[in-house]
């Protein structure tokens, strides 16, 4: 192959001119034209002619034959050719407006929506469809596991039934509304109470008597401490003798520094001395199933013999379960 290079002019590579140079290009069959005219010649394998299909410099690749094929060899995608715009076929810049705000959605809804955005309607609850058109009042009820309706909620029912409420009793009502004239629930139980007598009282006989001041009501399945102070009085010899009643299955261990007594039925029974004195009792009451009132009951140890109930006494109960 041999190439002619003009070392002078406008087409010089400037360098050919030097014996080393010269000697590599001819060694590759380039022959110089030192003629430095403007109108060079090739020189290859023994043919020479003009040099044509080479792209100019000050062309800036306008000479291309084909941009697009060029660009697909140089790996480009459609983007490089397109202009900066907000119209088709242009691409966005990044400062472009619409990149700076939300975009309504488009197309058909889906899930739990139904019609097209941007204003799509509700048609399901979970998965669940609700059909019909609701009137004041109603709610989404479920006819299945799979659909609902709007329905109007079930009523309430009529009357609330007597019932025991914190150990007390409630009464029978309407439901209707929410008066406290239509139905009353029970007070809940303080968790101490007492009794305590405020005149005497007296019994002349062996059986006992239920005294009518010291009657304190208790809650089913509950467990009290009981404690009191009596003060009694017996003429001098003759016994004062005292217990306690209680509902239905209440069972009792009590007495007093002295005696322990294992059953509610029990009698304690202190001595007359014709002076009022105190007598301090204990013990642990249980109540079962059925509430009701622990009463204190007292009798003379002999017939005839006035045994009193002095005021002042009182029992108190503590409520530990």
């Amino acid at each position: 192959m041999n190439i002619e290079i003009t070392t002078g002019g406008p087409d010089s590579l400037g360098v050919t001119s030097e014996p080393e140079y010269r000697t590599v290009l001819v060694d590759v069959g380039i022959t110089v034209n030192n003629s430095g005219s403007s109108g060079a010649v090739d020189s290859v394998n023994g043919h020479t002619g003009a040099v044509t299909g080479l792209l100019e410099a000050s062309n800036n690749l306008s000479d291309l034959g084909s941009a697009s094929t060029a660009r697909g060899n140089l790996g480009l995608g459609g983007a490089a050719v397109l202009n900066i715009g907000t119209t088709t076929g242009t691409v966005a810049a990044g400062d472009d407006s619409r990149l700076t705000n939300s975009r309504a959605p488009s197309g058909s809804a889906g899930g739990d929506l139904s019609g097209s955005y941007p204003n799509p309607t509700v048609a399901k609850l979970n998965g669940v469809t609700v059909t019909g058109t609701p009137t004041a009042g109603q709610v989404p009820t479920a006819t299945s596991g799979t659909a609902a309706a709007w329905a109007s909620p079930a009523a309430p029912a009529s009357t609330v039934v007597a019932a025991s409420s914190f150990g007390q009793t409630s009464a029978a009502g309407s439901a209707t509304s929410y008066s406290r004239s239509d139905h009353t629930h029970g007070t809940p139980a303080a968790p101490i109470v007492g009794k305590t007598c405020t005149v005497n009282e007296t019994n002349a006989t062996t059986s006992q008597q239920a005294s009518t001041q010291l009657v304190i009501p208790v809650a089913a399945n509950a467990v009290y401490i009981m404690l009191g102070k009596l003060a009694i009085q017996t003429p001098a010899s003759v016994n004062f003798v005292h217990g306690f009643t209680g509902p239905s299955g209440v069972t009792m261990i009590w007495g007093d520094s002295s005696s322990f007594l294992s059953s509610i039925g029990s009698t304690d029974s202190w001595s007359g001395t014709a002076a009022m004195k105190w007598a301090n009792i204990f013990g642990t009451l249980t109540v079962g199933g059925t509430a009701g009132n622990l009463t204190v009951t007292f009798a003379s140890g002999t017939a005839s013999n006035t045994a009193t109930l002095g005021a002042g006494s009182h029992i108190l109960l503590a409520r530990i379960s």
